[in-house]
């Protein structure tokens, strides 16, 4: 019992320490946030894991010392703080993530953005599992994403339109798509050394995996449109060529992936190399202040 406690003690006294060098660092940083004061940042994140499983010394200092340092200081360690969105020290976090939300929205956007999606994708999952930290992570990041439409409406008007533009207009075309699979595939069995057994059902998978992609029955889609013509144009001829044949042989596929791949590489060839950025995403327009 009395190793028991001393050690419990010497733990104690280690996260006190910690929280004075923390609390040390980050005065630091308010009164002179110069090059070498800022060393100390991700030291200081790093000091918050001592407080294991509770919000203790550590995230207290934090909490109190980081709302008053300045809030561009913290803008290389963003990946860190939302990370540690899912963890103890979360509430600690939130002043100096809000601060940043408020002063460099742009800087912040795009990553809290994925940060949120990730996260409500894992919610569900989180639920069945009983996780708390993960369902509390997700719980924030929603907190701050609307902090940032709050606080920059417009901003986040024009920047969610850049992001549709992005997605939407600048992915490759379906034929570009399925010629990289057919690529991929044709490479793969020519540096493949195994069996030509193996080669053959490898090959089936992956055939049925694009199938499956391209010409489903259920199409959601951003590019639903698209995506019905072209399963209209090519999905009956590739299932024809590559589904329902379990006597086909290896070198039967080849030559057909071939033919196939020259058939979409001629119409690649035709998709315009060059388009006016006003017409491919007007949102993207507004940056250049030579729009072609």
């Amino acid at each position: 019992v009395a190793r028991s406690d001393s050690e419990e003690d010497r733990k104690k006294n280690i996260s006190l320490y910690l929280s004075q060098a923390m609390g040390c660092y980050l005065e630091a940083v308010r009164c002179s946030a110069d090059e070498h004061s800022r060393e100390y940042l991700p030291a200081c994140l790093s000091m918050l894991a001592h407080d294991g499983d509770t919000f203790g010394h550590l995230c207290q200092a934090f909490d109190t010392r980081s709302a008053s340092v300045p809030a561009w200081v913290w803008l290389p360690w963003i990946p860190q703080l939302l990370s540690s969105l899912c963890r103890v020290e979360a509430p600690a976090l939130k002043t100096v993530l809000s601060n940043i939300l408020k002063d460099h929205p742009q800087a912040i956007y795009f990553q809290l953005r994925s940060a949120y999606f990730e996260k409500k994708s894992n919610e569900v999952k989180s639920r069945s599992r009983g996780d708390d930290d993960a369902q509390m992570s997700a719980k924030l990041t929603e907190i701050l994403m609307s902090n940032l439409r709050r606080y920059h409406p417009t901003l986040w008007t024009r920047l969610e339109l850049v992001l549709e533009d992005l997605i939407a207009r600048f992915r490759p075309s379906y034929e570009a798509e399925l010629l990289h699979s057919i690529q991929t595939i044709l490479k793969k069995i020519e540096r493949s050394d195994g069996d030509e057994a193996e080669q053959l059902a490898s090959c089936k998978r992956n055939l049925a995996a694009i199938s499956s992609k391209f010409f489903a029955d259920k199409i959601s889609s951003s590019r639903k449109r698209k995506a019905v013509l072209f399963k209209a144009r090519h999905g009956e001829q590739f299932n024809r060529d590559f589904q329902g044949h379990n006597d086909a042989l290896l070198p039967d596929l080849v030559q057909k992936l071939k033919r196939w791949r020259s058939m979409l590489e001629a119409q690649a060839s035709k998709i315009p190399k060059y388009n006016s950025l006003q017409e491919m995403a007007p949102s993207l327009s507004w940056f250049s202040q030579e729009a072609p």
